[in-house]
Parts: C-alpha cells; sequence; structure tokens
C-alpha cells in the first residue's frame, strides 16, 4: 500500500520545478533536473536520453555512463534494467515533449515497483522539464538573433559613413571639374585635387593611406604639403592658363 500523499507529490514537484527555473542553459537545466528527480524518487540513477545519446545523468561517474544500456532500456519500455555495480533495477519512464524524442527515466534498486503517486509525479516532472527546456530554448534564440541584430545595425552605420564619404568626395570632384570647365588657374584646381584626396569627410587627414602613414616632417625632410600650392607652370601650360 502506498504511503505517500497527495501534498507530498505537490512539495516535490513545487521543488522541482522551483530548481530547474533557476537555470539559464539548456544543460544545466537537464542536470538540475535529473538530480532532482533522483532525489525526490530515491532512485540510484536518473537520466535523459535521446535517440542513442544520453543528455544527462546521474548514478554514474561522468566518463563511465552505460548510455546503450540507458538508450535501449528507454526506448523498450523495459521494466528492468541491469545496471554495472547495481545489478537488477525497477525502472520508470516518461516520454518528453522537448527536447524531441528524448525520455526521462529513473532507476532504483530493489523489488519494489514505482508506485501510482510516483508515476504521476514523474509525468508532471517531465512536463515541467519539457517547458522549461523549451522556454530556454527560445531565450536562447533571443539572445542569438539580437547579437546578430547588434552586428548588423554596426555594420549599416559604417555603410553609411562611407556612403557618406563617396558622397562628399564626388562632390568635390564635381567642383574640381567644374573649375577645370571654368579655366580656373592650375594652382587652385590641384590644391583642390590635393585637398579632395587627403581629407577626410569630417576635415581631417584619411584616404586609402590615412594619417597615420603620413610621413613626420624632420630637420631636412619633408612635410606635408600645405593647401596652397605655388606652382610655376611651364610655358607649355601658359596657354591652358
Amino acid at each position: 500500500m502506498s504511503t505517500y500523499s497527495g501534498g507530498w507529490s505537490t512539495q516535490q514537484l513545487a521543488e522541482f520545478l522551483t530548481a530547474i527555473a533557476s537555470y539559464s542553459d539548456q544543460p544545466g537545466a537537464l542536470t538540475g533536473a535529473v538530480e532532482r528527480v533522483a532525489e525526490a524518487l530515491e532512485a540510484e540513477v536518473a537520466a535523459v536520453v535521446q535517440g542513442d545519446t544520453v543528455l544527462a545523468a546521474v548514478g554514474f561517474p561522468a566518463d563511465n555512463i552505460p548510455a546503450a544500456l540507458l538508450c535501449g532500456a528507454a526506448a523498450q519500455d523495459a521494466a528492468t534494467i541491469e545496471l554495472p555495480s547495481l545489478g537488477v533495477c525497477r525502472i520508470s519512464v516518461v516520454a518528453l515533449q522537448t527536447p524531441k524524442d528524448a525520455r526521462l527515466l529513473v532507476a532504483r534498486t530493489g523489488d519494489s515497483e514505482f508506485v501510482k503517486e510516483e508515476a504521476v509525479l514523474l509525468r508532471a516532472m517531465g512536463r515541467g522539464l519539457a517547458l522549461t527546456i523549451r522556454s530556454l530554448a527560445a531565450l536562447e534564440e533571443e539572445r542569438q538573433l539580437r547579437v546578430q541584430t547588434e552586428a548588423q545595425s554596426r555594420e549599416n552605420v559604417r555603410l553609411v559613413r562611407q556612403l557618406q564619404e563617396r558622397q562628399l568626395l564626388l562632390e568635390r570632384l564635381a567642383k574640381i571639374g567644374q573649375s577645370i570647365s571654368h579655366r580656373a588657374p592650375f594652382a587652385e584646381v590641384l590644391d583642390a585635387i590635393v585637398r579632395s584626396r587627403w581629407l577626410r569627410p569630417s576635415g581631417r587627414p584619411g584616404g586609402s593611406w590615412g594619417a597615420s602613414r603620413w610621413p613626420r616632417a624632420r630637420p631636412g625632410g619633408f612635410s606635408r604639403p600645405r593647401s596652397r600650392i605655388r606652382w610655376s607652370p611651364s610655358p607649355n601650360m601658359q596657354a591652358w592658363r
């Protein structure tokens, strides 16, 4: 005869849901879930399996989990399982909606079967775990979308700045073309070309080289050309002027 009461099941379920709700990632929630399930049902082993993979398990060393035995028993809905160092154990299995095709399994030594209250509690824990995993998956997807959106926003800002720089450069080139068509003084045209080549829209040195590559002035050396260039055209250029 069962010695469990409805109050016991409610308390165990409430503690289980509170525990797994504190995790921020799916692996942590699965590990915490199997620990709480094993504790609540006084089982030596608890695991969440998916196909041939053990997603989380308690009762074995992390590097020595009998994955084939656990996955096989969960798939067959077996009543017992023989586990290393534990021998024959009674098991109970419930299907999980999330993760897809996953199952929650508990194994307990001894001849006593899982009573109705324990089976009902295990199903409720399985539903609570599935809802938690689904919620965490949605949060992770939202985080990834936020990261992608922020990266796209930064890229858009960079592209807008490039377009602005190109627009200003085109405007300067258009002015140079007008100066040439209106036969402006050659020195003035050359000065406009130099300024367009070396100034960004902000008015600071830029271009394909950048300000950091402009040679520093040294004694007897050279420095950045001044904005007004004195030019003495050759006789051949007098006619152009």
